[in-house]
């Protein structure tokens, strides 16, 4: 396996003006949303190894904000 530099991007507020490359992102979360979101890493990780033309998927349990995987 490769390794690659993890790229992470995001909107300052929820007017989504300009996307921004981010060097840092912190979760406040408790255990349970840390294994939710681990089974939707692995989920999109085998969706992305099945299906070639994968291309992104939205995370529906992260309340206000949104979190989505895109296949890079």
């Amino acid at each position: 396996m490769t390794k690659q530099n993890l790229k992470i991007y995001g909107y300052e507020s929820a007017e989504f003006e300009t996307l921004l490359e981010l060097r840092e992102v912190t979760f406040s979360i408790n255990a349970e949303q840390a294994e939710l979101i681990g089974e939707f890493f692995l989920k999109c990780a085998r969706d992305m190894t099945e299906n070639p033309d994968w291309e992104h998927k939205h995370y529906d349990g992260a309340g206000p904000v949104d979190l989505i995987v895109y296949k890079s």
